[in-house]
Order: structure tokens, then sequence, then C-alpha cells
């Protein structure tokens, strides 16, 4: 197991019995995770990892980005205002397989983002994330927000008593680079919300990181 506050990198090898990270900076790179994953108030980037075996944790404000891959295929619970960033290793789509399960209050998006370069801003090239599983709103008082670039929901998107579900809304960003946020639900999604004080919706402000 991997456990403690560190900033760190873990290239091509096999991390057993699970994965903790409480706070700091840790990439793992090509490898597998056996068990589960759990990070707490730091950032953890999976990167092109061939496979976690377990659930993954995310909680107080923590990150787990699963980069240059083309799947997620573990559930996954959010808490706390975190984050989970699915970015394909080229411009493209990362699905969301049937059967996973990402539920709790945070944020689903596919880090897009602004940086710096020659001292202009450009925009990252936007990412498409397809739920055909289901994405669950689940801790009352709090908002899950679904914010990927381009967003198709093949699946179930839910809000339950109490809670709130936010769908980003096209938004224009007008730096050098351009583009449309967009959501569809296809033909075999399903958005729901139940009980009372539960609401499902489009955001009004699309995400521009900076």
């Amino acid at each position: 197991a991997v456990t403690g506050n560190t900033t760190n990198l873990l290239s091509g090898v096999t991390v057993q019995n699970g994965l903790t990270l409480a706070g700091g900076f840790l990439t793992v790179s090509g490898g597998t995770v056996l068990g589960d994953v759990s990070e707490t108030g730091g950032w953890l980037v999976l990167d092109n990892v061939a496979g976690v075996s377990g659930t993954i944790d995310v909680a107080d404000s923590g990150t787990v980005a699963l980069y240059n891959g083309t799947a997620l295929a573990n559930d996954v619970s959010l808490s706390g205002g975190s984050d989970l960033e699915l970015t394909a290793s080229s411009p493209g789509t990362v699905t969301i397989d049937p059967g996973v399960v990402v539920d709790g209050a945070g944020t689903v998006s596919d880090e897009t983002y602004y940086t710096a370069v020659d001292g202009e801003w450009w925009l990252s090239t936007p990412q498409t994330v397809d739920n055909r599983g289901a994405l669950a709103a689940t801790i009352a008082g709090q908002a899950l927000t679904l914010d990927p670039s381009y967003f198709v929901n093949d699946g179930l998107v839910s809000a339950g008593v109490a809670t709130t579900l936010l769908i980003q809304g096209p938004q224009w960003h007008d730096y050098n680079i351009s583009y449309t946020p967009s959501w569809t639900n296809a033909a075999d999604g399903t958005i729901s919300a139940a009980g009372a004080n539960s609401s499902s919706r489009p955001a009004r402000s699309a995400r521009s990181r900076k």
C-alpha cells in the first residue's frame, strides 16, 4: 500500500493492498493499482494506469484525475467538494462504463483549462465524457456538478432527496480558441430527480481555469 502526504511519481509499478493519499500530489504512471483508492485533500493522478481493482473515494476538496484513458471502470464516491477528472489520451471520449456508479457531491469534469503560452491564454483541447453507467447526487444539501466540455448521457443521471444535480449549460469561451460546451441526453439516457427538495437543472456558468 502507498499511504501518506507526498509529492512523488510512481512509474510502471504494481501498487498492492490499495492506495491512500492524504494531501500532497502523487502521480501513478502506468502500472496497476490492486485494491481501493482513497484520496483526501490532495491531488492524485492516475496516468495511463492499466487498472484499479477496487473503488475510488475522493473527499475534502481532493482530486482524482484519470489521464490518457478511454474508460472509467470503477465506482467513485465524491464528497466535501472533491473532483473527478476524466481525460482521454488524445482529443476524444472517455466512457463511464455500464454498471459503474459515481455518486455523492462534487464535480465530474474533463479537465479543460486555459494556460498561458507566450504571454497569451490558450485553451486545452476539450474532451467528451459519455455516461453509460450511473451518476447520482446523493448527499442532502449538496450538489453534484457534471462539467465536462461535452457530456453525453446514455445511462442514468439522478438527484436524490434534498440534493442538487447541475449539468453544465452551453457557454462561450472567447480567447484564442473558443468552444461551446454542450450536453446531450441520448434516447437511452434518463435524468431524474426523486423526492422533495431535490433538483436537476443546467448550470448557468461554465468552467474556466487559468
